[in-house]
C-alpha cells in the first residue's frame, strides 16, 4: 500500500476522489483494492488519499474544484452544453414539458385509482368462492 509520508495530496471522500482522478468509483475501488490509493476510515467517513502527482496526471482540478456545489455544477455544465450544441436548450426544453405530461397523467391515474376503489366499495360484491384445484368442475 502506497505511503503518504512525504508525499503531497489530499485526503478525499469516495466520489470526490473519483471526480478528482477522472475515474468511475469502481474503478478507485480496484485501485484501493490493488495497492495503488491508500484508504482510511476517520471518525466514520472513509478518505482516499491522492496524491498530487496523481492529479495531475489525471486533470488539473483541486480538491476545492470538487467542493463546487451540484447545483452549480449543473448549471455550469447546462451552460457549456448549451454552447456545446444549440439543440440543447430545446431538449431541456421539451424534457421538461415531457416530464409535465407525465406529472399531470400520474395525477389522472392515482384520481381513477382512487375512484375504482370507491366504485368497488358501493358495489360490495362478496369475495369469489375459492374452491380446490381439484374442485374445478363443480360450479
Amino acid at each position: 500500500m502506497a505511503d503518504t509520508a512525504g508525499h503531497e495530496g489530499h485526503w478525499l471522500t469516495l466520489a470526490e476522489a473519483a471526480a478528482v482522478l477522472d475515474v468511475s468509483v469502481r474503478t478507485l475501488r480496484r485501485r484501493v483494492t490493488s495497492g495503488e490509493i491508500q484508504r482510511r476510515r476517520t471518525d466514520g467517513r472513509v478518505l482516499f488519499f491522492v496524491p498530487r502527482a496523481a492529479t495531475m496526471a489525471a486533470k488539473t482540478v483541486t480538491p476545492s474544484d470538487v467542493a463546487v456545489p451540484v447545483a452549480v455544477m449543473a448549471q455550469t455544465m447546462a451552460e457549456e452544453a448549451a454552447m456545446a450544441h444549440p439543440a440543447v436548450p430545446a431538449l431541456e426544453r421539451a424534457l421538461a414539458a415531457e416530464r409535465e405530461r407525465a406529472s399531470q397523467a400520474e395525477q389522472a391515474a392515482a384520481m381513477w385509482q382512487e375512484r375504482a376503489r370507491g366504485l368497488e366499495a358501493q358495489l360490495a360484491l362478496p369475495p369469489p368462492v375459492r374452491r380446490p384445484w381439484w374442485q374445478w368442475w363443480r360450479r
